[in-house]
Formats: structure tokens, sequence, C-alpha cells
């Protein structure tokens, strides 16, 4: 018989390495030689063993094989008491970003085009991406624009939507890698609810009073400015919207009855004015969808008799006027005119008078750098709903503002940090969706930490990749 020592030992130099792998988790490879290399030594100790008559110690080897196996399964099969380090290269990468030939293969069922030139926007102070080609898709239907956007998310593409290019704070400036999206091939109209008109995201809204002439109406509220028809009806429900009319009739927000939006993964929704979620979208600048159509407020273009309603009748506002669905910006003499800025201020009716004489001000300082035009002023009367994103208190409010014309962006920029800095000292509100301030930060700075949390908030519900117009209001 061997001395006990001896045994123990044996028992030691076959349970320990066992044990160990079992503290370790190794894989399935290591188990499998530790269980070869066990089953020999085994072997060969059993009928060496046997042959020396000690067979007690034969059946305790053959115990401890047993023993060893179990704890070999264990480490194998069941959970590590230390986890392994993690192997860096296995962690999920985010997805790339496309390429060029990607963009241009993925999107060509839908028409896809070239942008050679990098664009710009109303303002001129900024353009898009100026390397590499830009692909561009101007979807002409619902389907299409929801099967582009379906497949973009499914893709990991990011979006940049555009409809006439009115904005001036880069917000419609496609960046590398970014598919753009035109609307000016949504542009049609329909008649299906008396006292309103459904239109497409991408008709220019002067263009779409033109249309409704015909008919003996107009809608309630549109901007100045009608020579080039004007922001889309997508554009200028992303600004939030004031004109003429709004001492009457309140910001276009009052006069939609309700807007469809493709959202981010390409299905629909449609938000009606008693949608808790439908005063968000007014300045909510493309980061909840992108409008497909909105049913607008009309009434008689005058006072005499009322027109009959055409129900049931559809157009294409395009071809009815016989006009080229170009982009205010994507003209010839687009960049030949030199550019007009504004600068405007929301107030409450009682801060109208120093507003007005902080901003003359401020018009004086910088008098030899814009050509400046008669102040502003436009009154909002609140109906019913507020709009957070514009003027969050429900009450009337006042838009009033300096503008002119100017070659010189040093002296735009100079300009619009002081007003940037009398709003922030004051609490007025600016209307940062439709002028050259731009970025995250601004944004962050300018609306209330609970609005801006708020806004956040929604975006997230409404985009939780953030593949639309990223970058604009929000941190990328």
């Amino acid at each position: 018989m061997l001395p006990t020592p001896v045994v123990a030992g044996i028992l030691i130099v076959l349970l320990l390495p066992m044990l160990w792998h079992l503290v370790k988790g190794d894989g399935l490879l290591t188990s499998a030689v530790l269980l070869a290399v066990l089953a020999l030594v085994t072997a060969f100790g059993f009928v060496v063993l046997r042959k020396l008559h000690h067979r007690k110690l034969a059946v305790v080897l053959a115990l401890a094989t047993v023993s060893g196996c179990v704890l070999l399964l264990v480490g194998t099969l069941g959970p590590s008491a230390t986890p392994p380090e993690p192997v860096r290269d296995a962690a999920p990468a985010p997805p790339a970003a496309p390429i060029a030939g990607q963009l241009a293969e993925w999107f060509a069922p839908f028409g896809v085009e070239t942008v050679s030139a990098p664009l710009v926007d109303f303002g001129r102070l900024r353009s898009g991406a100026a390397s590499g080609p830009l692909y561009a898709v101007s979807p002409t239907d619902a389907g299409a624009l929801q099967q582009i956007v379906a497949l973009a998310y499914k893709r990991s593409v990011p979006l940049r939507i555009r409809g006439r290019g009115h904005s001036m704070n880069g917000s419609s400036l496609p960046r590398s890698n970014e598919l753009l999206i035109r609307t000016r091939g949504l542009s049609h109209a329909r008649f299906e609810k008396p006292g309103t008109v459904t239109v497409e995201g991408g008709v220019p809204i002067h263009d779409l009073r033109k249309v409704l002439e015909r008919y003996g109406y107009d809608i309630p509220v549109y901007n100045d400015g009608t020579a080039d028809g004007g922001p889309s009806i997508g554009g200028y429900i992303n600004a939030g919207g004031f004109g003429p009319g709004s001492a009457k009739f309140g910001g276009f927000w009052e006069n939609v009855d309700a807007v469809t939006l493709v959202l981010a993964d390409g299905t629909l929704r449609t938000l009606d004015r008693g949608d808790p979620d439908f005063a968000w979208i007014f300045g909510a600048m493309g980061q909840l969808g992108i409008v497909l159509e909105a049913r607008l407020d009309i009434y008689p273009a005058t006072d005499t008799k009322a027109p009959s309603y055409p129900q049931g009748e559809a157009l294409d506002v395009t071809e009815a006027l016989g006009r080229p669905p170009e982009t205010v910006t994507d003209r010839p003499d687009a960049t030949s005119r030199t550019p007009i800025y504004w600068f405007t201020l929301f107030v409450s009716p009682k801060d109208e008078s120093a507003a007005t004489r902080a901003l003359a001000d401020i018009q004086q300082r910088h008098a030899g750098e814009l050509s400046f035009r008669p102040v502003y002023r436009y009154a909002i009367h609140h109906r019913a709903i507020t709009a957070p994103l514009i003027y969050g208190v429900a009450e009337d409010f006042i838009a009033i503002g300096i503008w002119g014309d100017s070659p010189s962006p040093e002296a735009v920029e100079a300009i619009d940090a002081e007003v940037a800095t009398l709003a922030r000292s004051t609490g007025y509100r600016r209307y940062m969706q439709a002028e050259i301030a731009t970025g995250p930060n601004a944004y962050r700075d300018y609306f209330a930490p609970e609005t801006y949390q708020e806004f956040l908030r929604q975006r997230r519900r409404f985009d939780a990749k953030a593949g639309i117009n990223n970058g604009s209001v929000f941190p990328e």
C-alpha cells in the first residue's frame, strides 16, 4: 500500500488543474484537452495500480477522475466565478457611415440624383458638404417617400430634408454621407373636408394661395414676400410660421387642422389639434419627422358671398401653375443677389417699447454695415394653441425686428450676437428657427431648460436613432 501522503499528492495533482479551470471558466477547447490528458493518465495509472495490487488506490484514482470530469463540465458550461476579460473587438460597433457608391446603389430604384456643387440656403452664410458627390432623391408620392425613409432606417443612412431652401441656419444643407430628400415633388392638394385644404409638404405657400384664389379661398396666415413662392408648407410648419394675418388668426399653428408625418422608420403618424404632441411640431426644424401633408384652414378670399366648396377635387399645384418645382436657392441667379437678413424678438405687449428701443440701438451701432429697412412688427393673437418652441406663454405677443441686406457675413454675425445677448439678458424670445443662429449650443442656450429637455424627449420618441436632420438642434 502506498503511503497516505503519496495518495494525497496524486489527488492534488489531478484535481488542482480542474479547480483552476473552474475558476477561470476556460473554453471548450481547453476542456477537451484536459479531459483527454486526464483519461490517458487515469487509464495508465489504473493498469499499473492493479498490477501492483493497489486495488483500493485504483478505485480512489477512478473517483478522482470522475470528480475532475464534473469540475471540467461545470467550468465549461456553468457561469464563471470571475467573468473573463471582455474581447474589445467583440463589442457591437455603431454602423459605419455609408460610402457614396453605396448610397447610389441602394437608392437607385428611387431615381437617385447626383448633386455636383455644394448647396446653399437662403442666407448663403453656409454651404453643404464640399467633398465627394452628394446624392438626392425627390419622391413624388407618399409611398415612395415611406419606402426611401424605411430603407434609410434599415441601412442607418442619415437623412437631410430640403424643401425650398428658405432656411438661413444651414439646417437644410446636406453633410457627407447623408441622403438628401427633396420634397419638391410632393406638390399635390385636395379638398376633402369643408373649410380646409389638404396640401403636401413640398408645395410653396404662395403657390398654394394662387391656386386657392381660383376657387375663391385663401389661407389665414402666410409669410410676407411672394416673389419666389415662399417657403414650402413643410418648411413653414417646421419654422413655426406667422405673418400679416396673425393679428386676427394667430400663428400658423392655430390654423392647421392636422399634420401627417413620415417618421424616421418610414411609418406614418397623423396628429390633429387634439393630440398632445401636435404643438411640438411647429418650430421643430424637422426633428420629429418629415411633413408629408397638412390639412389647413381656409376662408373666403373676399367679403362677398362665400364660394362653394370644391369637395373631392384634387390637383398638382406645380402643374396647375406651370412653374418648375425649383428650390429657391438652386436657381442660377441665387448666388448673384445680396441676401436679406432679419433679427426678430418675440415679446409680451408690455415689453414692446423697451424691445423696440433696444433693437433701434443695435441698428444704430451697425448703421453702416447693413442696408437697414424699416423696423417690422407683427401682432400674434393667441386663440387656443400655445407652440412651446415659438412662444411658450398662452397670451398674445409681438414679433418685432430689424432687417436689411449686407454683403458682409462678419457684420451679420456681429448683429446676431448682439441680438442673442439682448434676448438672454431680458428673457425675450427669438425666432431661432428662421434666422442665422445655428447648432445645438445655440438652441440649448436659447430654450428654457425644461423646454429643451422636453423637446429632446419628443425627439427620442419620434426619431430614436436621430436619423433625420441630425446635428441641427441636438448634439450628434
